[in-house]
């Protein structure tokens, strides 16, 4: 692939800045030297970040409106990234095929991929909205605008970050680099997007922005979020700006440890864009590509709890359980304002289920007007390949698949150790009668095989999340008594969070209406690697607990 104009431009620019950071210290805290593309536009600050000082409710506003933005699509990015990006993902074996997919084959791919462009492109909007003028120091009208000056570095961080998990995820996979560069109209992705997202994400402009904040405004940034600078958060008062960015601080260590020590910054070849960019972060793949990059198969070697505690865990479920999950350092639970991101339908095996639901006559009576000698057997009938699926053992482990859940691979079963191989987790009983909890497992069925839900849009039925598998198996139908979980709009989606599911067992119980009661709880504790059986009153208090990357449990 030859070069475009826009990448010898590029090539150009980070030359000309490679020979004024040579050799350039990483302690210093003299302003860092000016790369050539940045000058002639960032030589006065932001017209965004004045307001901070011209008008401080309209500031104050506009910056509460992109701060709900980066939350959601960064959050977002991190969830994709965290799902997409690792082996055999649905990336992963779409990449390791070699017979060619047609278009519809390819569907899931590409609401993946116009979920990650259209987040990503929010991102990198506020990056550029919030940017600072290169001769501005941390005082006046800057100092007053450091929370906005922060969104604005943050986004810059996310970008950087997901896109060169991307490049290094794709560049041993050449099926997919051609398909990120292809064109497809019906989901409105533009050709080459790859490449120029690539291209962008590493712009010579935008990494030293990056270098400027991390070399001189660490310090700032601790005494905003501490109060000694006489001011504080107004709009992330969370804190999830400052956390997103410290869980970058070793990644931009060594970017800074790079900068002073080869000024050459990254070499553009003529050739594959992938090639170019992983050559250019060579140094830096551990800390990017392992401990950030494959987060899910790193987490597997850290989970707190172990297989004989899920085994003896599953001893007191029953089919029809509903099953929280939470698991430690995974990027985008900084973005989730609770405690609990997953939850899934516990079913057992076949004979666990015959066994739960065939005695009761009401499910009896049904199956006879079906046909079915019981309800395993109705579900046979009904959804032959999906029970087939079921009854055999896990693909992975070899455990039986004994749960179903909402994951990037879409709705499948999975065994108990697979499903919840976790640093909490924990299981409560719908309180209804056997013929509806079969009612609602029929559902639950009905959605096996959807794609995993990469728009986050809980109105759709054509594909689904994790939650949301939960709350339809279980919603009140006619001639069907279920659950009801409040839906409320966050971070501009109607949705059912985790979180809302067991907010509303505590709230219920001990009440005669109570829908819900509890089975168990395995809580878990990161620092030392251990989890251990807790009691019913602390699980009823989880889902008031801080989340973040890592827990803070009372």
């Amino acid at each position: 692939m030859g070069a475009s104009p826009t990448g010898r431009l590029l090539l150009l620019g980070t030359l000309l800045l490679a020979a004024a950071l040579a050799g350039a210290a990483p302690v210093a805290a003299a302003p860092a030297p000016v790369p050539a593309d940045v000058i002639g536009r960032d030589i006065e600050i932001n017209p965004v970040l004045e307001l901070a000082e011209a008008d401080r409710s309209t500031y104050l506003a506009e910056l509460k409106r992109d701060h709900l933005r980066f939350v959601r699509s960064a959050g977002r990015l991190e969830k994709l990234s965290e799902a997409m990006f690792r082996k055999d993902s649905p990336l992963d074996k779409l990449g390791r095929i070699t017979q060619v997919s047609n278009s519809r084959g390819l569907k899931s791919f590409y609401r993946f991929y116009h979920s990650f462009l259209l987040n990503l492109a929010v991102v990198s909007e506020i990056s550029e909205k919030y940017r600072s003028g290169w001769k501005d120091r941390l005082t006046g009208t800057l100092a007053r605008a450091f929370e906005g000056y922060l969104l604005g570095v943050d986004a810059n961080l996310c970008r950087l970050t997901v896109v060169t998990r991307l490049v290094g995820f794709v560049d041993d996979r050449s099926k997919l680099e051609t398909l990120l560069n292809e064109a497809n109209a019906g989901f409105k992705i533009p050709g080459r997007a790859y490449e120029k997202m690539a291209l962008e994400a590493i712009a010579p402009a935008h990494l030293y922005r990056l270098y400027h904040f991390h070399l001189s405004n660490q310090g700032d940034l601790e005494a905003f979020y501490s109060g000694k600078s006489g001011d504080g958060p107004q709009v992330d008062t969370q804190g999830q700006l400052k956390a997103y960015y410290d869980s970058y601080r070793p990644v931009l260590d060594q970017l800074l440890a790079r900068i002073a020590k080869d000024g050459s910054w990254y070499k553009y070849v003529f050739g594959k864009v992938g090639h170019a960019v992983k050559e250019f972060f060579f140094p830096l793949q551990k800390s990017i590509f392992t401990w950030v990059g494959d987060t899910r198969v790193k987490a597997r070697k850290t989970r707190c709890i172990t297989e004989a505690q899920l085994h003896e865990m599953q001893k007191h479920l029953l089919p029809g359980d509903i099953i929280f999950e939470r698991q430690e350092y995974f990027l985008s639970n900084i973005f989730l304002s609770g405690f609990w991101p997953h939850a899934e339908l516990y079913l057992g095996t076949p004979e666990q289920m015959g066994r739960r639901l065939d005695g009761d006559p009401a499910v009896q009576e049904f199956c006879r007007k079906q046909g079915a000698r019981g309800f395993v057997d109705y579900l046979a009938k009904r959804y032959p390949k999906p029970v087939e699926i079921w009854q055999h053992r896990n693909r992975g482990d070899g455990n039986p698949n004994v749960v179903l859940e909402a994951i990037s691979e879409g709705v499948v079963f999975s065994s108990m150790e697979e499903a919840n191989h976790a640093d909490f987790c924990a299981a409560v009983r719908p309180r209804l009668a056997p013929i509806d909890i079969a009612r609602a497992i029929d559902v639950a069925f009905s959605y096996f095989g959807r794609e995993y839900d990469f728009r986050f849009d809980f109105a759709t039925e054509e594909d689904i999340v994790c939650t949301e598998l939960v709350a339809k198996s279980y919603a009140p139908a006619h001639g069907k008594k279920g659950l009801a979980f409040r839906a409320e709009e966050y971070m501009g989606d109607q949705v059912v969070r985790a979180d809302w599911m067991v907010e509303t067992y505590a709230r219920e119980a001990g009440t005669p209406g109570a829908q819900l009661s509890f089975v168990y709880f395995l809580m878990g504790d990161p620092k030392k690697g251990v989890a251990v059986v807790a009691d019913e009153p602390t699980f009823r208090r989880s889902y008031t607990w801080k989340g973040g990357l890592r827990s803070r449990p009372d």
